[in-house]
């Protein structure tokens, strides 16, 4: 897909239409422009049909991407590069380079997403789970819970 038609995906939040390169199968050849353009989402949709096909990181799952590309930025900006193109400046297409995979029974994820911090060419994606435990020594599971509740609640306020 062309970096412009890319682009203009992003500025409409169709996010569902660039992760279409998502269900793309391994060695099936994909069309791409002089520049390559397609290369920046192929770390998409191999890793998630890799998952799939249970050749890499067997039994790990991913989330819904529900969230803007992660990666490549402008630093200290909200623009991905590219966006205002400068001489000898290597062109890339937005990718979701950051990702959460999880493996274990009893995890649901319960939300997935970007933060907006423009502190480096990447945006950090976070996720929060529930997780079943099985409890097998009930004083060491006192003994952390003490000692958590310890860290989080000031002395004066128990």
């Amino acid at each position: 897909m062309p970096d412009a038609e890319i682009r203009a995906l992003i500025a409409s939040r169709q996010w569902d239409e660039l992760l279409n390169f998502d269900q793309v199968p391994m060695g099936m050849h994909v069309p791409c422009d002089a520049d390559d353009e397609m290369i920046s989402f192929r770390p998409l949709w191999q890793l998630t049909n890799e998952l799939r096909n249970g050749r890499t990181f067997d039994g790990w799952k991913e989330g819904l991407i529900t969230f803007p590309p992660t990666y490549k930025y402008e630093r200290n900006s909200n623009r991905y590069v590219g966006e205002n193109a400068r001489e000898g400046e290597k062109r890339r297409s937005p990718a979701w380079c950051d990702r959460i995979l999880w493996l274990g029974k009893g995890i649901k994820q319960l939300s997935y997403w970007r933060s907006e911090q423009s502190l480096s060419d990447h945006r950090p994606v976070s996720s929060v789970f529930q997780v079943e435990v099985e409890v097998l020594n009930q004083r060491k599971l006192e003994r952390v819970l003490n000692f958590i509740t310890a860290g989080l609640i000031p002395e004066n306020n128990l």
